[in-house]
C-alpha cells in the first residue's frame, strides 16, 4: 500500500512523499527454520522490517475435529439422558444437530528475543473446540 508521508501534524502539515508498506505471510514447516528465517528477512530489510507477529496453526485439523464432534454428540445424548431420568420421561430421536467450531492458536511471545543471538521461536500449543447442540424429541 502507497500512502503519503506527511511533515507535521497540524493544519499545516504538507505531504513529503510516499511510504510503502507490505504485508507478507509465510507458512514454514519445520520450527528449527522459523528463527532463521525471521532473521533473514530482518537482515534483508534492516531497520524498516516490522515484524507483526508469529503464530501456528494445524495444517490438517480434519479428524481432530471429527473426533471433537463424535464425542460432544455422544457428551450431548449423556447429558440429555441424565435430565430426562430426573424429569421421569425417554430421550427419543434427534431433531436437529447445530455445531460451532473453534480454534485457539497459541501467539508468540517475545519476551527472550532481546536477549537471544537470533530470533527465538517456540512450540506452543492450539486448542480446538466442538459446540454441538442436539435436540432430542421425549418419549
Amino acid at each position: 500500500m502507497v500512502c503519503p508521508a506527511h511533515r507535521g501534524l497540524d493544519a499545516e502539515s504538507h505531504a513529503t512523499g510516499s511510504e510503502a508498506t507490505d504485508t507478507v505471510t509465510a507458512r514454514i514447516r519445520g520450527l528449527s527454520k522459523a528463527g532463521g528465517f525471521v532473521d533473514a528477512a530482518a537482515a534483508n530489510a534492516g531497520d524498516a522490517i516490522r515484524v507483526q507477529g508469529i503464530s501456528f496453526s494445524i495444517d490438517d485439523d480434519s479428524k481432530l475435529l471429527a473426533a471433537a464432534r463424535t464425542k460432544a454428540t455422544k457428551r450431548a445424548r449423556a447429558q440429555a439422558e441424565q435430565l430426562a431420568a430426573g424429569a421421569g420421561v425417554e430421550v427419543g430421536d434427534v431433531r436437529s444437530i447445530s455445531e460451532s467450531a473453534s480454534n485457539i492458536p497459541l501467539t508468540y511471545r517475545g519476551e527472550a528475543a532481546a536477549d537471544a543471538a537470533s530470533t527465538p521461536v517456540q512450540p506452543g500449543s492450539e486448542t480446538l473446540s466442538v459446540s454441538a447442540t442436539v435436540v432430542f424429541t421425549i418419549r
